[in-house]
């Protein structure tokens, strides 16, 4: 830590290593990515980006003019993409891949690293911090460590064979620090002994800015099996006198993970379910118009496009498990519900899409506390304490 806050000072040239080896789905990771090398170039450092694509356009498209130009600043690093072979054994291709990779993270002539994607990926011989988007992604991999390997589990070979790939993978992995985006997921950290983490909110666009708001329900979202967007389906059915509208993207590398799960999914949608095809960027007025951000996921850590719908003004409405709920815990404002009851998630966005714009459902104070605890100043302070030392 004091090594890099003395050459930041005595030194004219100070390098970062930025490894986010998948750069092609461009969602919350990607921009979080983009928002640390934005951070250490503002800091001096000069960024090298480790990754299997660099598209600039592409960048500027979703993220605005100022990530594009922080990808032009960057020196890239460019490794193969991620191509499975099988869509069985999914996971062992990925640690095949993964092992596959580790040579091109040496931290020779760096004098910090960032991993912005998975905790596999790491740089050896300087500070090194690491973003822990779910327990899961954990080098333990605690999900594996138990009902895997009982004789009774007809898998039982192929679970051994992960384990066996992941100890020759992550031998001598040791981060300086863990970043957890998430409260439930900093208390994972900690149970198992890592008290070297520390809770960061992902950064998060705040250029969104509340309009007169219409009784509409939105979700920005991936076409995925974990966003759980049935749910969000039968939410609908039971308020058919509202509009409930997806923003979503369904890229061809989310094709190739989940081979025909959009179509399939949209075929089964309510009358009164809008789909638009488009980056949210490019469509803020959907963001800013709607009343209510419905999020319909549980997945832990926080979700970034809920906290860009709350500085654009929405009520959020989550499951009371999950990211979600972390968002509203600690944005202080919204709804929860029962993870998996209909009618009380139903009557839960009712009640945000008739409330009084008044306290905690103003959009304007909404909005004022998402930029205070989501905004990219407060991660931007996060890092740049961490990192000298503060």
């Amino acid at each position: 830590m004091d090594r890099c806050g003395s050459y930041l000072r005595e030194e004219d040239e100070v390098k970062a290593l930025v490894i986010h080896p998948r750069f092609t789905v461009y969602g919350g990771g990607e921009f979080l990515c983009l928002q640390t090398c934005s951070v250490l170039q503002k800091m001096g450092y000069d960024v090298d980006l480790v990754s299997d694509e660099r598209d600039i356009e592409t960048v500027r498209r979703i993220y605005g003019n100022e990530m594009s130009n922080v990808m032009k600043k960057v020196s890239w690093r460019p490794i193969p993409a991620f191509k499975p072979v099988l869509k069985k054994l999914m996971a062992f291709q990925r640690l095949w891949y993964a092992r596959r990779l580790a040579n091109s993270f040496d931290g020779d002539g760096y004098d910090i690293a960032f991993s912005t994607q998975s905790s596999i990926y790491h740089a050896d011989g300087i500070p090194s911090y690491h973003f822990l988007y779910d327990i899961a992604d954990l080098f333990q991999y605690p999900r594996l460590s138990t009902s895997g390997f009982k004789p009774s589990n007809p898998k039982r070979w192929y679970y051994f064979a992960l384990r066996w790939e992941q100890a020759i993978l992550t031998r001598g992995l040791h981060p300086d620090h863990f970043f957890a985006l998430g409260g439930m997921v900093l208390d994972d950290l900690r149970s198992l002994g890592y008290q070297n983490s520390s809770l960061i909110f992902p950064p998060c666009r705040m250029d969104f800015k509340p309009k007169n708001k219409i009784k509409r329900v939105v979700q920005a979202t991936r076409l995925v099996p974990q966003k759980r967007l049935e749910f969000f389906f039968d939410i609908a059915r039971r308020l058919p006198q509202y509009d409930f509208l997806i923003v979503g993207r369904d890229n061809p590398i989310l094709q190739k993970f989940n081979p025909g799960y959009a179509n399939a999914l949209m075929s089964k949608a309510p009358e009164n379910v809008i789909y638009t095809e488009s980056p949210i960027k490019e469509r803020p007025d959907l963001l800013e118009e709607s009343k209510v951000y419905l999020y319909t996921g549980i997945e832990p850590g926080i979700g970034i496009a809920m906290c860009e719908a709350m500085g654009a003004g929405c009520i959020p409405v989550a499951p009371s498990v999950g990211g979600g709920s972390e968002v509203i815990k600690y944005g202080n404002a919204g709804y929860t519900f029962p993870r998996n009851n209909v009618e009380m998630a139903a009557n839960t966005v009712e009640d945000a899409l008739e409330s009084n714009p008044s306290g905690y459902d103003d959009p304007l104070t909404i909005s004022r506390l998402a930029n205070e605890t989501f905004g990219p100043e407060a991660f931007e302070l996060k890092i740049r304490g961490l990192i000298n030392g503060q």
